[in-house]
């Protein structure tokens, strides 16, 4: 999928060139139930397809 493949590729081509690469993405990989913010040891749940593609 493009959400996976275009940052790999971005991040291999920064890496051979020596510069940094950041990917700041979305949280749209939970479902939404959690009223707090969504934490990085969160169990993502995805719910549609674009969900499944940035998980």
């Amino acid at each position: 999928m493009v959400n996976e493949a275009a940052p790999k590729e971005m991040a291999r081509i920064a890496d051979e060139q020596g510069v940094g690469f950041i990917q700041i993405s979305t949280d749209y990989v939970f479902d939404g139930e959690k009223l707090d913010r969504c934490e990085l040891d969160d169990t993502p749940n995805p719910i549609q397809a674009y969900e499944e593609s940035k998980l």
